[in-house]
């Protein structure tokens, strides 16, 4: 199973670690997923992780065919 998370800036401050880096490598940013950003791909179909695809979603085979359309959107294909 593969898995597809768009991932959001965390903007919690609760349950924050203090510190110098807070714990995070030089550079990393702390980012959340949130349900309705997963993707998952269980080899046959892609399932979203809060509800049901619709749409353009359906019709994508695989989390690397949706990876590819994000690429592109970006730019970076």
């Amino acid at each position: 199973m593969k898995v597809m998370l768009f991932l959001f800036s965390d903007r919690r401050t609760a349950l924050r670690i203090e510190g110098a880096e807070n714990g995070l490598p030089s550079g990393a940013v702390l980012a959340v997923p949130d349900p309705q950003g997963m993707v998952f791909d269980n080899g046959s179909k892609l399932v979203g992780g809060q509800e049901d695809l619709e749409g353009e979603w359906k019709a994508m085979g695989s989390v690397d065919e949706v990876a590819l359309r994000v690429k592109k959107a970006l730019g970076l294909e």
